[in-house]
């Protein structure tokens, strides 16, 4: 019998919890109980007007959001994060809220320099904005196309970015420039972190690339690491996620956490 039998999927950037609805079919179909919630605010789509209190809010909002649903929940879950989500995960796994933690294509805590030249172009248009940190921010298409998509063919990046919600310019300025926030918003204190943690990462990943995605995993003690070189970003939709979800649910099940 199973000691977890709960798993919370935490959605990341310009997203709702429907960028997991594969993943949680996947487990679903192996007998946990899986939730998806969304983050504040994330319900307006790139083509709708934002909610403008979406600017005033960032990634300690957002743990706060994941933390009250957890506390409704009968078990210590498994996370699965997903890029900010990942993020997210580190602070609450550092709180003792989760069972086991996945990090997938994570953003990296305070203290890890995550900018990068991919990355930069990704952002571009946004951080060359007036004052993005105070404003609702998306990205292009071309740019997600870039950042996110770029394993995808046209039609299928189409209908993922018509999927994209509108973020807080805040949480965006919070993990790339955590070295100006004055209130540590990304802070994750390892040594609170005793829980096995597996680190997913795509060799193609514009966005977070292998060499950042290794950082975070060599934060953590209690960490494995993978590397799949045919994905990207967009690890959790593209062709052969299943081979991904597969390797983490054996990884799950394994009593020790190890990798099998």
């Amino acid at each position: 019998m199973r000691e977890c039998n709960t798993i919370v999927f935490i959605h990341g950037m310009m997203g709702d919890g429907g960028y997991w609805k594969e993943w949680k079919a996947f487990f679903e179909a192996r007998g946990y109980r899986c939730h998806t919630p969304t983050l504040r605010l994330h319900d307006k789509a790139f083509d709708e007007e934002p909610d403008p209190r979406l600017a005033q809010v960032g990634i300690t909002e957002y743990g706060d959001d994941i933390r009250t649903f957890l506390h409704t929940l009968d078990e210590k879950p498994i996370l699965i994060g997903h890029s900010m989500g990942a993020l997210i995960t580190q602070s609450l796994m550092a709180e003792g809220l989760a069972y086991k933690a996945v990090l997938v294509a994570p953003a990296a805590p305070a203290g890890i320099i995550a900018l990068s030249l991919p990355l930069l172009r990704s952002f571009f248009f946004i951080m060359t904005t007036c004052c993005f940190w105070k404003r609702p921010v998306k990205l292009s298409f071309k740019s997600t196309r870039f950042a996110l998509s770029n394993l995808l063919d046209d039609k299928e990046a189409r209908e993922l970015y018509s999927m994209g919600r509108w973020e807080s310019g805040k949480a965006v300025a919070q993990m790339g420039f955590w070295f100006l926030d004055p209130n540590k918003s990304t802070y994750v204190d390892e040594r609170k972190v005793t829980i096995p943690i597996l680190v997913i990462a795509g060799a193609q990943d514009n966005s977070i690339p292998l060499s950042l995605a290794r950082k975070v995993a060599h934060k953590y003690p209690t960490a494995h690491h993978l590397e799949y070189p045919e994905h990207a970003h967009w690890i959790i939709g593209e062709k052969g996620w299943e081979e991904v979800c597969t390797k983490i649910a054996g990884w799950i099940d394994d009593d020790k956490g190890r990798l099998l």
